[in-house]
């Protein structure tokens, strides 16, 4: 027996044996990524550039997060607020984009990117280059540039309101009241009056334990056609204690219509956790430095705190060249040493180094070497070792302006008036004529009670290659 299927079980079975088409998945998208780099560091994104910056080589990144099939990713400029072209905010990008690519899957492609900025001097605060990314099916994406506006900027600052008026970057914790004014300098001049707000608040400085202030807020003007204006005096009284704190810091901000205003901090000068270096002969006596001719000293490094010390404290200490060069000037062994100051105390010393100035014969005043000193939680203020010249040296003396002239150290009470010359005598020899500008003045004897000079000034003449010169006689 024949059976006979029927028709829609045979349209079934057909239809069961082509393959399936593919489906469409329901929400499906891609993503798309941008974003600038700087090609030197490429782990960091670069959203600002600098007006007066100049040119910035950068790199613009897409990148591609998707499963769907290949399609054209196009990257324009979208709608910033800058302007391009040379007569705009930046020079034009038009050669560059649109940039068109046919990517699919996960991709990552770069295009170079020349960022210049028109530098001019129109207030016209920041800017925006904006970047958009967009494809059949992915989210749109944008990257904005900021183009910082220098000239919109306004800094603050503070003097004394002295007459003249001295910079100022902070005061000292042990000064009591001191008078500070917060100045607000604009990069360009308003063409009206110009009120900056200014705000002064805690830093690191907490208010009454730190410091009292005599208000918390000022305004500056910057009058029309000038760039820099004052606010009225204000009054930071330093709390004193003896506190090892450091410099600690008062927040001053300010806000002014239509500009890009600067905050400042102003220091409070700890003066608890100095440090101060200076040098002794390793007997105990001070010194400032050692004679250049006369072989090694013995030098220690002392160091003397502020406030004695909480727990044993150590200061590193280097010496370094100043006006003085290393082995052509001195010799210090060693380079480095430490000082150690005892718990409860105020007063270390190094171990013993030797310090040898580097004999010549030449004319070059006294040098210095440097030597600082380093400690964590402290201000350790640096100090000069001078090398004395020897060379520089002139000596003063006198003698009778006899033929031949004879030395003197003095004249007699009761031999009348008597001539005397001053003689100047070099260390070395001048390579041009030197001339020595001579004072006579009263030291134990009293002038018209116990003498009479002719004048109480002279000038004595060494001439070039000379090994000495005489003032005319007194």
């Amino acid at each position: 027996m024949r059976r006979v299927l029927g028709l829609g079980l045979l349209a079934g079975l057909v239809v069961g044996l082509l393959p399936a088409a593919p489906l469409p998945v329901v929400g499906q998208s891609g993503t798309l990524t941008l974003d600038l780099i700087d090609p030197a560091n490429a782990s960091e994104s670069v959203t600002e550039v600098a007006e007066d910056g100049g040119s910035r080589a950068l790199l613009l990144q897409l990148t591609v997060s998707s499963v769907l099939p290949a399609v054209n990713v196009t990257v324009t400029l979208g709608t910033g607020t800058a302007t391009a072209g040379s007569s705009g905010d930046f020079a034009s990008l038009a050669s560059r984009f649109p940039w068109t690519q046919n990517v699919g899957g996960n991709t990552v492609l770069s295009r170079s990117v020349t960022i210049a900025p028109v530098d001019d001097s129109v207030v016209e605060g920041d800017e925006t280059i904006v970047f958009s990314a967009s494809a059949t099916g992915y989210t749109i994406s944008s990257y904005t540039l900021t183009i910082d506006d220098d000239d919109d900027d306004i800094t603050l600052s503070f003097d004394d309101g002295g007459t003249p008026a001295e910079a100022v970057t902070g005061v000292g914790e042990e000064g009591g009241g001191q008078s500070v004014r917060v100045v607000a300098t604009a990069a360009r001049a308003p063409t009206a009056n110009l009120s900056v707000t200014v705000t002064i608040a805690a830093g690191t400085a907490t208010a009454t334990t730190d410091y009292g202030v005599s208000a918390t807020t000022a305004t500056v003007t910057i009058t029309a056609n000038t760039t820099s204006g004052a606010s009225s005096a204000l009054t930071v009284t330093p709390v004193s204690d003896t506190d090892v704190e450091g410099d600690e810091t008062l927040s001053v901000t300010g806000t002014a219509s239509g500009r890009d205003v600067k905050g400042a901090v102003l220091l409070i000068f700890d003066d608890d956790d100095d440090i101060t270096l200076s040098f002794d002969d390793g007997a105990g006596s001070a010194i400032t430095g050692v004679d250049e001719g006369v072989g090694a000293r013995t030098v220690r490094v002392v160091a003397t705190a502020a406030q004695p010390a909480s727990g044993n404290i150590t200061v590193n200490v280097t010496f370094a060249d100043g006006t003085a060069v290393n082995v052509t000037d001195y010799v210090a062994a060693p380079s480095t040493t430490t000082v150690s100051i005892a718990s409860g105390a105020t007063v270390g010393y190094s171990a013993s180094l030797f310090v040898l100035g580097t004999p010549d014969t030449t004319v070059e005043g006294d040098e210095t070497i440097s030597v600082t000193g380093t400690l964590s939680g402290y201000d350790v203020k640096a100090a000069e070792l001078l090398i004395f010249d020897d060379d520089d040296d002139i000596t003063l003396s006198f003698d009778d302006g006899g033929t031949p002239a004879a030395a003197i150290t003095g004249v007699g009470e009761g031999g009348g008036a008597q001539t005397v010359r001053v003689v100047a005598t070099p260390a070395q020899t001048v390579s041009s004529a030197r001339s020595v500008a001579v004072t006579i003045a009263a030291g134990t004897a009293t002038a018209t009670t116990d003498y009479a000079i002719s004048a109480s000034s002279t000038t004595v003449t060494i001439a070039a290659n000379a090994t000495s010169g005489t003032s005319t006689a007194l």
